[in-house]
């Protein structure tokens, strides 16, 4: 129902905002193709969307505080080891997280196929410390782990990618920030977890009503 009430306000924004006869027919065909198209697959998902349930490390892998100061090395074991750490669950639909030397990105969520398993993949920018690989392995087994995919592609289907990458990054980054004494993050971490959330995944729908916001309380600026 939160995804419904996102993409309705979208639209009602979209529309305040784009008076032109050409744009506002586009939008109105959008919306058709989404309820007759995208809806029943966002419903038929739900209906279909199996049980979660989880499955944690043995406590044999947990390291001791000392340890935690030391960086960790860039090796699956020390995946399995910040799972233990920080207790992180792996739901059953989830692969098993592993090292994959070629990520840029400190994690990567991606479902393969329908019916298949999500794989996550840690990259070496996530081993700069402890802290910092268990929360991102947290980024990507607590928040888009348990997010439902396919309401993000449906809103990319209607042509708001840069939207629907926000909705999808801001939380787990946001969770990441939350829950920051709990991996030990440093406040130059959390600083940089903050900026790279900012900053390529602004806050689309709050930066919008602000904007109209402004244009409403200045609208008379320029009038003599």
């Amino acid at each position: 129902m939160l995804f419904l009430f996102i993409t309705l306000i979208i639209l009602c924004v979209a529309v305040y905002f784009l008076d032109d006869l050409f744009i506002t027919p586009l939008l109105i065909i959008s919306s058709i193709v989404f309820l007759l198209f995208i809806l029943p697959l966002y419903f038929l998902a739900i209906a279909t969307e199996a049980q979660i349930t989880t499955h944690t490390i043995p406590i044999s892998h947990q390291i001791n505080e000392n340890k935690k100061a030391i960086t960790p090395p860039i090796n699956n074991e020390s995946i399995i080891t910040a799972l233990a750490i920080y207790q992180i669950q792996i739901p059953e639909n989830v692969e098993m997280p592993i090292l994959d030397l070629s990520l840029n990105d400190r994690g990567l969520t991606s479902l393969n196929g329908w019916g298949k398993k999500l794989q996550i993949t840690i990259g070496p920018a996530a081993f700069i410390s402890w802290a910092l690989l268990g929360s991102t392995l947290a980024h990507e087994l607590e928040i888009h782990c348990q997010q439902k995919m396919i309401k993000y592609r449906a809103i990319e289907m209607l042509g708001f990618y840069n939207l629907s990458k926000s909705l999808a990054e801001r939380p787990a980054y946001n969770h990441e920030i939350k829950f920051a004494q709990r991996f030990g993050l440093t406040n130059e971490e959390v600083k940089k977890i903050s900026t790279v959330r900012d900053y390529f995944y602004p806050d689309y729908i709050q930066n919008s009503l602000s904007a109209k916001m402004f244009m409403v309380e200045n609208k008379n600026l320029d009038q003599p």
